[in-house]
């Protein structure tokens, strides 16, 4: 025998169900019935059969349209009992978005406060995603902290390396000043016994002539008619030439100074101790060098390198001086003269643009010819070779004498 308790139950949701098919209406798109009267009794209101057009006496194009008969007026429609403000978000279906957040959040939110939603964990998304959260499932991740590590390391070693070779640097420079202080007062001291010596030079030659004119002067010319003369009104032999202001005088030579150094055998460069050439190809290249001369009536223009006083060793008593200048092509000229025997005579002699090595003889004379560099010529002293013709060679100084003499 069935409990009263779930007939009940049962007779409540037949009635409910009763309820709700009486306010939803009629299916299938019919029109709703109206409302119940003060009575509770529902009426379908009647419709006349002539109301509505038949088959057998409808002509086309006579339709009438006209209002149906009963309740077909919208306007008379009673829709009070549908209560559309009172339904909430909550009350419809949402089960496609249900199932839809269901996956991606984890959770099914209560759409009648949306408000109340919780923000999309790491935890959930790792999960959406087929990520597990525990490291030692995600090998990839591991592996990609380690490259960070070692990349970072590989920096870091290489700032240690560049402060490592910064402080190096430091060092040598440090270095590098200490011997420059260390060397600058023995410097010093060479140029201030070079001076010493060039003055010196210069007065005993004073002395020597005695109230004579001084050589390479406009009435020393007027006295040596053989000496070579550079005849421009502005000439003055005295004047001491720079190295940059030679190379920017003769078109084609190099601006980085070349210096070389001679013994018995061969010529090195300056600081290379790789020879350059033999001695013998050395003397051919003089030879050839000095063979050139000045053309008569040419338009050469000239610039003075100085006044030298040949010596050898550490003498300090010269009897022979020469004056030297260079033409813008690469000439040399200048003056010769022996102050025992008065005897002036002129220079002859040319300059290699590409090696910078220079050579020139007295009066064309092949039986003594002078060799030496450009940037040495620029020097308060210079080392220059004699080549003899009978292959000897002899090594004696050029000092430069003084410019405002």
């Amino acid at each position: 025998m069935k409990s009263p308790y779930w007939l009940g139950m049962v007779a409540f949701a037949t009635l409910a169900f009763v309820v709700a098919e009486c306010q939803a209406g009629p299916r299938g798109g019919g029109r709703r019935a109206p409302s119940p009267s003060p009575g509770g009794n529902f009426t379908r209101p009647s419709v006349s059969p002539t109301s509505r057009p038949t088959t057998s006496n409808f002509t086309p194009g006579t339709r009438d349209l006209s209002p149906r008969s009963g309740n077909s007026n919208l306007s008379d429609r009673n829709f009070s009992s549908r209560d559309l403000g009172n339904r909430t978000l909550g009350d419809r279906n949402f089960s496609g978005q249900d199932k839809l957040s269901n996956a991606l959040e984890g959770k099914t939110f209560n759409r009648g406060d949306l408000s109340g939603r919780t923000p999309l964990s790491q935890d959930k998304l790792n999960d959406f995603l087929g990520l597990s959260n525990d490291p030692k499932d995600r090998p990839n991740e591991g592996q990609h902290q380690q490259q960070l590590d070692n990349r970072q390391q590989d920096l870091n070693n290489r700032e240690q390396q560049v402060d490592n070779r910064q402080q190096q640097w430091n060092d040598r420079q440090q270095q590098f000043n200490d011997r420059k202080s260390d060397l600058q007062p023995k410097v010093d001291q060479t140029k201030q016994n070079v001076s010493q010596r060039s003055n010196e030079i210069y007065n005993n030659l004073n002395q020597h002539l005695a109230g004579q004119p001084e050589p390479f002067t406009a009435a020393w010319y007027s006295q040596h008619p053989n000496a070579w003369q550079y005849s421009h009104p502005h000439a003055d032999a005295w004047a001491a030439a720079s190295f940059g202001a030679l190379t920017g005088w003769v078109a084609g030579v190099a601006s980085t100074p070349v210096s070389y150094s001679y013994n018995e055998s061969n010529v090195y460069v300056e600081g290379d101790q790789t020879p350059t050439a033999s001695q013998d190809q050395q003397a051919q290249e003089a030879q050839q060098l000095s063979q050139a001369s000045t053309p008569a009536n040419t338009n050469e223009q000239w610039l003075p390198i100085g006044v030298y006083a040949l010596v050898q060793g550490s003498e300090t008593q010269s009897q022979m001086l020469m004056q030297i200048s260079v033409s813008k092509s690469g000439l040399i000229s200048g003056s010769y003269y022996n102050v025992l025997s008065n005897n002036s005579q002129p220079l002859s002699g040319s300059l290699d643009k590409k090696t910078q090595q220079v050579a020139w003889t007295v009066a064309g004379n092949q039986k003594a010819i002078f060799q030496t560099d450009l940037n040495s010529l620029t020097q308060q002293e210079t080392p220059v070779v004699v080549r003899y013709d009978d292959g000897t060679s002899h090594q004696m100084t050029l000092v430069r004498l003084p410019e405002n003499s």
